[in-house]
């Protein structure tokens, strides 16, 4: 249900439906390195243009972090920065779950790809022999 108000969220709403699907596994990858919900938010919006907000992530990261694929911890107060802030980052299982993602999406990519290829070649071979 909590994933059902990510997707209604009005951050969401002009995002291209491609982004929208691929969301968790765009943060899961930003994750690979200790990063903070801000950080976050402002590579998605450069990664998926327009204006992703917190609203948005932080469900993410709280599922991610409930199931298991990842970890919090708070860090302190430094001269440089003056608030408290929570970094993320992936669990070895987190990592593993990642990698399977990626395999299936490179899998799903070039099949695609190669599916593409065929039926242009299909599809130019019999417009050019109807000439």
């Amino acid at each position: 249900m909590a994933t059902e108000r990510v997707w209604k969220s009005a951050a969401m709403h002009d995002m291209p439906d491609i982004g929208r699907r691929l969301l968790p596994i765009l943060i899961l990858y930003l994750l690979r390195e200790p990063v903070c919900g801000y950080e976050i938010q402002k590579q998605l919006t450069g990664i998926l243009g327009g204006d992703i907000s917190c609203g948005v992530i932080n469900p993410w990261l709280s599922t991610f972090e409930k199931t298991g694929l990842t970890e919090s911890e708070l860090v302190a107060r430094t001269e440089y920065t003056f608030q408290t802030k929570r970094l993320y980052h992936l669990t070895e299982t987190g990592k593993q779950c990642l990698l399977a993602y990626l395999t299936d999406l490179k899998k799903y990519s070039a099949l695609m790809q190669a599916n593409t290829e065929d039926s242009w070649t299909r599809f130019h071979v019999s417009r050019c022999s109807r000439i």
